[in-house]
């Protein structure tokens, strides 16, 4: 199989292919042959169940935005595969905006979006729950998340709980966007 088989002809003629150095990649690509060692065996089984379940739920809702009715699905029926984002697709846009500042918070402390997210699943969703915190309630949240934070995120995090709420009015006073100080 070539890696450009299947294409049709008239891709080739578009202007997207008219560069030299395309039409040469693609002439490379067209001799070169996959081998068994190149790809691993793959089920398509449920690659298809999957497309063909999404496709008669479309055919009967007939929605008008495919990408986000496609998006709701998955969310709706393989949660645990998203990872969270199914909770935060599905929240309640007040919450999920208080959650945004405490997301911004974090990473406005040079921290990863990850762990906000600790934070927010085990309740800490705005900036009013974050001040409630100390260093002390760090190991809760951490165990609670069934997480292990890195040593460097953990003395930030350390670092900034000594003094949490001077961190929180910083972090209003520095961000420009107002919307966000109305949240948290």
């Amino acid at each position: 199989m070539t890696a450009t088989e299947g294409l049709e002809p008239e891709v080739y003629g578009s202007p997207l292919h008219g560069n030299d150095l395309v039409k040469q990649t693609l002439e490379e690509l067209r001799k070169q042959k996959l081998t068994a060692n190149d790809a691993t065996e793959f089920d398509l089984k449920p690659v298809v169940e999957l497309f063909t379940r999404i496709n008669e739920e479309m055919a009967l809702s007939q929605p008008k935005n495919v990408v986000e009715f496609v998006i709701d699905f998955l969310c709706k029926n393989y949660p645990n595969h998203l990872h969270g984002f199914s909770s935060i697709w599905n929240s309640d846009p007040e919450l999920e905006q208080a959650r945004l500042v405490v997301v911004e918070f974090f990473k406005y402390n040079k921290l990863p979006v990850e762990i906000a997210s600790h934070f927010t699943r085990a309740g800490y969703d705005t900036l009013d729950t974050i001040a409630s915190l100390n260093r002390d309630s760090l190991s809760e949240i951490e165990k609670y998340s069934n997480a292990e934070w890195l040593p460097g995120h953990k003395v930030r995090l350390l670092k900034m709980f000594e003094n949490i709420e001077q961190h929180i009015i910083e972090f209003k006073r520095d961000r420009p966007f107002q919307s966000l100080h109305k949240s948290g």
